[in-house]
């Protein structure tokens, strides 16, 4: 409902009360009336920064698509072999041993 129906249906509660009774209750119907221009503003409000992050998503992948294109990514570029340099280093390990960490001393 927009603030313009809002506001004619509360003016028209106020007519049917008639000026007395409407009187005893106008507080409320103002509070009534400002509560719904707050939520309709909060409303509008999400509903465009909902439409302007779907414009970023949408450009985000459209602009990632186009990277991917230029590089040329296939599935085999992107296969990751277990046993490549990257994955695992070949360091050569040393028997650890407790007798290596103490000196003749027994200390470390």
């Amino acid at each position: 409902m927009t603030n313009e129906d809002f506001v004619k249906k509360t003016n028209e509660i106020r007519e049917k009360l008639g000026e007395e009774n409407a009187n005893l209750i106008l507080n409320e119907l103002n509070e009534l009336n400002n509560d719904n221009l707050s939520m309709n503003n909060d409303i509008s409000q999400i509903t465009k920064e909902k439409e302007d992050l779907n414009s970023k998503y949408l450009s985000s992948i459209e602009t990632n698509s186009k990277l991917f294109q230029q590089i040329g990514v296939q599935n085999s570029n992107i296969s990751i072999q277990k046993n490549s340099q990257i994955m695992q280093p070949n360091i050569e390990k040393e028997k650890f041993s407790f007798s290596s960490i103490y000196d003749e001393k027994r200390k470390f």
